[in-house]
């Protein structure tokens, strides 16, 4: 694509749109946002407001048919990602949707097989895959620096039950730290696809899965409901013979009523490990033998962000670093994990 604006549209016009894309893309040259859909009026009228976007609508077909757009940006509830964004590819549209690329690995696999079929970019925004730390662990992992891999684990930890996020207790959600307020389609398990697993475990399935080429072969999960999770423990085993671990917990209650996340990384391979842990920002390399140093910045990969790297994969100047083609992956391993807590057994992929 050339240098002439680049004309976004927004589905799901709520606080995550709000407080990271909108910001995000504002702050990039030559990108115009155009227009932006929500199903609530008053609510659509208030993040008008808050992010000066005219143009809104409450139909999303609506949107896509009457606005001149280039990309779409789709945030709205999980289970509602697979209907938005084959709405989008199929007007010729380019897409960053929030993680989960679908609830479903059939649904996910339509959506990049129809993203294929048109040359469209079709990118997932994670956490974890963008972030400097873990795409330069996955690179050592995918290079075998740290000889044959053994284990990988990630963790997160949150009060996001506690902020009322899940249906348990009062909405606590304050307005300067969320000035357009989330709704609550978590505490819907059928939106939301599941619980804490679907929503913030994503993020470590994608440290795991994205960029490393790991392929996940076996899953066994326990969690506390295998419908609306708030702590979920999933065991991996990959083709490589390496083991995995993913941990999700979504209920803590710190005495902090703000949103408080905390989470762990490592990797372990014959030759060396990596790790990042809680309240230490850095990566910790260790050649095994030898003392354990931080890994400099000047190391790690350029610092960007998903609706960057999305802008910038579209005007050729880089690769997707999350694209579709690898998030189904984490999309597999969610879907059986949650067929594993249901069953109660050890799942194969080729099971499935």
């Amino acid at each position: 694509m050339n240098k002439q604006p680049l004309r976004i549209g927004i589905i799901g016009a709520g606080w995550w749109a709000a407080n990271t894309h909108v910001p995000a893309l504002l702050a990039l040259k030559n990108v115009e946002l155009v227009a932006a859909c929500r199903r609530q009026p008053d609510r659509l009228a208030d993040f008008a407001v808050k992010t000066g976007i005219a143009a809104t609508f409450t139909d999303h077909e609506q949107m896509l048919d009457s606005c001149a757009l280039d990309a779409v940006i789709v945030c709205s509830p999980h289970a509602l990602h697979y209907t938005h964004v084959k709405a989008a590819l199929l007007r010729g549209l380019h897409v960053l949707t929030d993680k989960p690329l679908a609830i479903h690995s059939s649904e996910a696999q339509d959506l990049v097989d129809i993203a294929t079929q048109r040359d469209l970019k079709l990118a997932v925004f994670f956490g974890h895959a963008y972030d400097s730390i873990y795409r330069f662990a996955a690179q050592q992992m995918k290079s075998g620096a740290l000889g044959r891999l053994a284990h990988i684990e990630c963790s997160a930890f949150a009060n996001a039950d506690a902020l009322g996020f899940y249906g348990n207790s009062e909405f606590q959600a304050n307005s300067d730290e969320f000035p357009v307020l989330p709704t609550r389609f978590r505490a819907d398990a059928a939106l939301g696809g599941g619980g804490y697993l679907q929503d913030v475990g994503s993020h470590c399935f994608s440290a795991l899965l994205i960029g490393t080429g790991l392929v996940v072969t076996e899953v066994s999960a326990v969690m506390d409901s295998s419908e609306l999770d708030l702590r979920a423990n999933v065991s991996l085993r990959f083709s490589n013979g390496a083991m995995g671990h993913v941990l999700a917990i979504g209920d803590l209650r710190p005495p902090s009523q703000r949103y408080f996340g905390v989470g762990h990384f490592s990797a372990t391979g014959d030759s060396a490990g990596l790790w990042k842990t809680n309240g230490d920002g850095r990566l910790w390399r260790q050649v095994w033998g030898e003392s354990a140093e931080v890994v400099d910045d000047s190391a790690l990969p350029p610092h960007t962000n998903p609706d960057e790297n999305f802008i910038a994969a579209l005007r050729g100047e880089q690769p997707l670093i999350a694209p579709a083609s690898e998030a189904i992956a984490c999309v597999r391993a969610i879907e059986v994990a949650y067929h594993s807590a249901r069953t109660g057994r050890i799942v194969r992929l080729q099971e499935m």
